[in-house]
């Protein structure tokens, strides 16, 4: 699958929260915690590959996820796998530390932590499953990020364009291209 995925920071979360319900008549679910955990390897710098290789655990379940490397557009797309370990039911904080110790193991390494609150909302436009995500990092702020999943490659170019369109009907103008972890980590280095 390929996620197709812009993320925008939001200066007024309350009434951006207000303007997507009236605007698309969605309810964004409950809000849900997500901690993810990053790892690189020895030999195989993510940060300098564009890839990522993390374990994320919360209320939904416990995930293994590679990401690919990124296009260079502003409203990015790349090749996501992802594995349940454990869905809601399964999932526990000792689970997702023995996946943990499995990649160490194999000379994987911590690389960085990233915490979260999210709470989603979908929507179909032009017969279009589209997932906004409402997203607090604690030493970040809010950001919406708007997705689309495709399974082919040239079934990205319209994703893309339907994504511009929506985020402009929703007023976000300014696209954050990096990471939740890239800000993290520029951030730390200052």
């Amino acid at each position: 699958m390929i996620e197709v995925e812009v993320k925008f920071p939001l200066t007024n979360p309350e009434s951006f929260l207000l303007a997507v319900t009236s605007l698309l008549h969605v309810t964004f679910g409950p809000e849900i915690q997500e901690h993810d955990q990053f790892y690189s390897h020895p030999n195989r710098d993510f940060a300098k590959t564009d890839e990522c290789l993390r374990i994320r655990s919360g209320s939904q379940g416990v995930f293994l996820t590679y990401k690919g490397r990124k296009d260079k557009t502003k409203v990015k797309s790349r090749e996501e796998l992802e594995f349940e370990i454990a869905d809601e039911t399964e999932a526990t904080d000792e689970l997702a530390a023995k996946w943990s110790t499995f990649w160490t193991r194999l000379d994987f390494f911590p690389a960085a932590t990233v915490t979260k609150s999210r709470r989603f909302a979908h929507v179909c436009l032009e017969g279009t499953p589209v997932t906004l995500t409402f997203d607090h990092i604690a030493s970040l702020g809010f950001f919406c990020e708007l997705e689309v999943v495709v399974e082919k490659r040239e079934d990205v170019p319209p994703a893309r364009d339907l994504i511009t369109r929506l985020a402009r009907q929703l007023g976000l103008r300014e696209p954050e291209e990096r990471s939740y972890l890239e800000l993290l980590t520029e951030k730390q280095e200052k």
